[in-house]
């Protein structure tokens, strides 16, 4: 089986004997395609999560300067809905990582199979979408913390402004029984 497919400098070569045995080619040229294919499609997902990255790495360095964020709640829970997106598609929907079942009855062809798969890297590739993924959850996490920490702070002030106002309504009170001379 390994002397039917070779790869050299990014091209796929195919044993002659291939072309020319139609029983041997379609086995053979589909285990190849099911490489070709999880490798497209991982760089589909790769591009998506370059997207997110170009979109919002500059936050941290923002938030590391100026000491907040100017991320309204509901561009972080979009942002934090798309990263779940991707990531529950890529991690549950799809099957990227695993061995296509055709290879089940198709053993003897399995070997093609990941040798395409070794040769494009992808199970290193999903790896490091996975390690992005992970990081850009990181990043909204602090983000979210950030603004509960935000709305802390200010929850706090209302509460020491009532307590203020009742305190000034007391005295008030206090100063009509006074001069009422209640």
């Amino acid at each position: 089986m390994g002397q039917l497919l070779k790869i050299t400098e990014n091209v796929i070569y195919l044993a002659e004997s291939v072309g020319t045995n139609t029983d041997e080619s379609v086995p053979v040229k589909l285990a190849v395609s099911y490489g070709l294919a999880q490798s497209a499609k991982l760089a589909t997902f790769e591009t998506s999560v370059d997207s997110i990255f170009d979109r919002v790495g500059h936050l941290p360095v923002v938030m590391a300067q100026t000491g907040h964020l100017n991320l309204t709640d509901r561009a972080i829970l979009e942002l934090s809905g798309e990263l779940l997106a991707y990531s529950a598609y890529i991690n549950l929907q799809t099957d990227v990582l695993d061995t296509p079942d055709w290879f089940w009855d198709n053993e003897a062809y399995e070997p093609l199979y990941e040798k395409v798969a070794r040769y494009l890297d992808v199970r290193h590739r999903a790896e490091i979408v996975n390690q992005r993924l992970g990081v850009l959850s990181d990043m909204y996490a602090l983000f979210r913390d950030e603004r509960h920490i935000l709305y802390g702070h200010r929850l706090e002030w209302i509460v020491i402004w009532l307590i203020i106002v009742e305190i000034v309504l007391d005295l008030l009170e206090l100063a009509v029984l006074y001069v009422t001379g209640k």
